[in-house]
């Protein structure tokens, strides 16, 4: 596999210096680390990276310049890098105006609050937006002064993976195309919490799935109800632990206790 490269931009050292390591143990290839505006976008020019991660305040101005850059950058060279904001004060005006710029081109973006960051939700963030699993050293939760703690190296499984297992635990059949709606919902489920952003309600959930495989949203919600009937018959009386919603909560919440989010 191809080591993937990546450029850091944040002006506290330390957490700069660990977010460094953390990267170059999960097979990253950290090409550059800058606190200066300008130096980061000769940087990017450069060399072109796959993942940038970059704090908000930077000396020679906002990391949002950055941004503006990247925006119009990208669309020149069809270059798309995966970019990871780290910071302290997540302005919601700030964060849209972010996602305004991108919104015409392939960047990915993934927000974190800097004081509730942990690394374990960076790998699998990640290792939901790029097209393959990392394996990494199992991470335990940082302190609130923002450093990154390594614990005794043991292979992490993939978000993706551990829903799997998971849903084969609770005899969920495999051989249906609902399966794959259902790890789709629960991934997006999880990947929003570990963003912040508010819970989805299941219709919404089921639209996004719709758009996602190109079906109508009828199509999804049937052939979820039919792949928990099939698994838990009581599903018809509503029992409290099979309806689809508490049914995909418990998977959520058991696969982020399993990945220790």
């Amino acid at each position: 596999m191809k080591q993937r490269t990546a450029l850091i931009f944040e002006t506290n050292t330390d957490f700069a210096k660990s977010l460094n390591e953390f990267l170059t143990n999960n097979s990253y290839n950290v090409i550059g680390i800058s606190d200066n505006t300008q130096y980061a976008i000769e940087l990017i020019q450069k060399h072109n990276p796959n993942i940038i991660t970059s704090a908000l305040k930077l000396r020679g101005g906002s990391g949002v310049k950055i941004f503006d850059f990247l925006a119009h950058y990208v669309t020149e060279l069809e270059f798309s890098p995966l970019v990871v904001v780290i910071s302290t004060h997540m302005n919601p005006t700030v964060r849209n105006y972010i996602n305004t710029q991108f919104h015409n081109t392939k960047i990915e973006v993934i927000y974190f609050n800097k004081c509730d960051f942990s690394p374990q939700s960076l790998l699998i963030m990640l290792s939901l937006k790029e097209s393959y699993i990392i394996e990494s050293s199992k991470i335990k939760r940082p302190s609130r002064n923002s450093r990154i703690v390594k614990s005794e190296n043991k292979p992490v499984k993939s978000l993706d993976a551990t829903i799997r297992e998971l849903l084969i635990s609770y005899k969920i059949s495999v051989d249906s195309r609902a399966f794959e709606y259902l790890v789709y919902m629960i991934k997006h489920m999880i990947t929003l919490q570990i963003e912040g952003e508010a819970r989805l309600t299941m219709n919404e959930l089921y639209t996004l799935a719709a758009d996602k495989f190109s079906r109508d949203v009828s199509t999804i919600e049937k052939g979820i109800h039919r792949l928990l009937t099939k698994a838990f018959p009581k599903i018809e009386k509503r029992s409290f632990s099979t309806t689809p919603k508490r049914f995909i909560e418990r998977i959520v919440n058991e696969s982020k206790t399993r990945l220790n989010l």
